[in-house]
Parts: C-alpha cells; sequence; structure tokens
C-alpha cells in the first residue's frame, strides 16, 4: 500500500497539473484488482443471503453512493418527503460498515430532518440479548405489548444514532412515537448520554426549584400556624 498512499499523497498536493507515471498507473491499477479479488473471495465464503444483501446494496451504493452516477437523484418516493420527529422508517444501514457499526435493514426513529440528511435513533428486535454495561446504560428496551408502533419487542440504540441520506430509507412505516412517554424518556436520556453539562444543570435547577418549593412550604405551615393561634386567641376573647 505505500506506492499507493504515495501516489495519492502526489495527488492531493499538486491534482490538477500532476501528469501520473505510467508506473503510478500500472501500480494503481494492481491495487484496484486486488482490492476488488479479496472481495470477491470474501464474499464467497459469505452465506447465499449474505452475499445476495451484499449485492443489493452495493447496486444501490454504485449508482447513489458518493461515486454513483445517480448520487444527486431520489431513489424512491420515500426520499423526497419530510419526516417529523418520532417517526417510524425502515432504513438500509448498509453492508459495507466497519466492526459494531449499525448494518443491514432496520427500524429507525427520526429525531431530526435536515432536508436531504434525516437524523435517526437506530432500532433492533430485543431476542435477550445482554450488551457491556457502557452500552447497556444508554438502551431503551421497547415491550411491543406497551408500544403497538413496534411489532416486535425492541431495543432503542441511543449509542448508534447517526444521520443518513435519505436514499436509504426503504419504507415509511406509518407510525409515530412523538407524543408517548417513551419519547419523553428518549430525549430525557440524549440529554443524560450526549450533555452531560445540560444534564447537570438541570438537576442543580432541579433542586434549586425544590429547595424553594420546601421554603414556600414551610412559609405557608408557618403562617397557618399563626392564623390558628389568632383564631384561638379571638375564641377565647369572645368567651369573656
Amino acid at each position: 500500500m505505500l506506492p499507493l498512499t504515495d501516489i495519492k499523497g502526489k495527488l492531493e498536493q499538486n491534482c490538477e497539473k500532476l501528469n501520473l507515471s505510467l508506473n503510478d498507473n500500472f501500480i494503481i491499477n494492481n491495487e484496484l484488482d486486488r482490492t476488488i479479488n479479496n472481495s470477491n473471495e470474501i464474499l464467497k465464503n459469505l452465506p447465499l443471503l449474505d452475499i445476495i444483501n451484499f449485492i443489493s446494496w452495493n447496486d444501490v451504493w454504485n449508482k447513489y453512493g458518493i461515486y454513483g452516477s445517480k448520487k444527486q437523484e431520489q431513489r424512491n418516493n420515500f426520499s423526497s418527503k419530510s419526516y417529523s420527529r418520532g417517526r417510524l422508517l425502515l432504513i438500509d444501514y448498509g453492508h459495507h460498515n466497519i466492526g459494531l457499526e449499525f448494518s443491514y435493514e432496520h427500524i429507525g426513529v427520526v429525531l431530526k430532518d435536515f432536508g436531504n440528511l434525516i437524523l435517526v435513533l437506530p432500532v433492533t428486535s430485543d431476542r435477550g440479548k445482554r450488551y457491556p454495561s457502557k452500552i447497556e446504560n444508554t438502551i431503551i428496551r421497547v415491550k411491543s405489548e406497551e408500544y403497538n408502533q413496534f411489532d416486535n419487542d425492541s431495543i432503542l440504540l441511543l449509542h448508534q444514532i447517526t444521520s443518513i441520506g435519505k436514499n436509504r430509507i426503504i419504507k415509511d412505516l406509518f407510525q409515530n412515537i412523538s407524543r408517548t412517554e417513551l419519547f419523553k424518556k428518549v430525549e430525557e436520556k440524549l440529554i443524560q448520554i450526549y450533555s452531560p453539562y445540560v444534564n447537570k444543570l438541570n438537576k442543580d435547577k432541579v433542586k434549586e426549584f425544590e429547595k424553594l418549593i420546601k421554603n414556600q412550604e414551610d412559609e405557608i405551615e408557618k403562617l397557618r400556624r399563626q392564623i390558628r393561634e389568632l383564631q384561638l386567641q379571638i375564641s377565647e376573647a369572645s368567651s369573656f
């Protein structure tokens, strides 16, 4: 890869004026063949369903990805619509991801619509899997019997929120959770995870208000005692 890295450096420094040598072109073509052959070997050893899914996604990427001829076009009717907060969509998160990055077709909850991009909260089926504590503390488990917007028990993966192009949208599920206690819990947890300073500020304000309320309650109780004492004095005075 070192020769290829050197060529990349040359191109980045003087892309418009540089004429690559025959050797540089030979290296690039060789490396392209190598990486394509490596991909083919990897795919041949995968289960057939994985191969089919990869082919389907790769065709989409070839057309609508950053190098695709249709990258400025809308893939389907869902790509042109606006989506409100809490909307549930079926999304293809891709098959070219790395490590534990979220992949494949799953539901996403819309957090914000930015025009051609939307910020989504990925959702996966809950099959009882336990996560490491650092992740377990960031997820929300949802029972479908409590929230019928979900067909199955699900997990909201708050550690995997991501922005996606609308060409990744497969289907609008015509469900929304924005007016539910669940979505309120999502927003509170997002602040807790991603804005610890704001979270602490909110907690401090709550404590401040609780203290203020307690002081007011004490003052009210004090006034009530004074009223009772005055009423007693009036009652005693009227008895003479």
